[in-house]
């Protein structure tokens, strides 16, 4: 099993970014996001959350490893990465939508 340290710095590397690159997005220096791979968190939620984000994975994947995108069935996955793939304008048509589905269901 890899920390979450090893998770973060591979979720780096596969979103092709720098540590440079990132620690920009996030607003912090490339120092402090070093230690974030190395053996330190983030210092509040947010911050994790935005990391995460950036990196397209779960905060719950980050913090313990689990990636629930594993357990979806290819037409869930297709439908989820299409989502966040789409612009913004699409994803507000969406939204309303995936909604009254979920309504639906209950």
């Amino acid at each position: 099993m890899t920390t979450k340290y090893e998770r973060l710095k591979q979720a780096r590397i596969t979103a092709k970014l720098t540590r440079s690159q990132l620690a920009a997005q996030l607003h912090t220096s490339e120092a402090t996001y070093r230690e974030w791979e190395r053996n330190r968190e983030p210092r509040s939620l947010e911050t994790a959350q935005r990391m995460c984000e950036a990196l397209d994975i779960t905060l719950e994947y980050y913090i313990n490893g689990r990636n629930h995108h594993a357990s979806l069935s290819t037409d869930e996955r297709l439908i989820v990465d299409l989502y966040r793939s789409a612009p913004p304008e699409i994803k507000e048509n969406l939204t309303p939508l995936l909604h009254a589905l979920s309504r639906q269901s209950d």
